[in-house]
């Protein structure tokens, strides 16, 4: 049981991880994107 847990665990720290990464990395191209958008105009 206690395998089980740690396991859990463990794939929720990758997961939210991995959904730190992605919110970061759309902060990223939103930021870089809205420039262009504006520099269109």
């Amino acid at each position: 049981m206690k395998q089980e847990f740690v396991q859990a665990l463990a794939i929720l720290l990758l997961a939210a991880l991995m959904g730190a990464l992605a919110g970061r990395w759309m902060v990223l191209r939103m930021t870089r994107s809205m420039p262009a958008t504006l520099s269109d105009k």
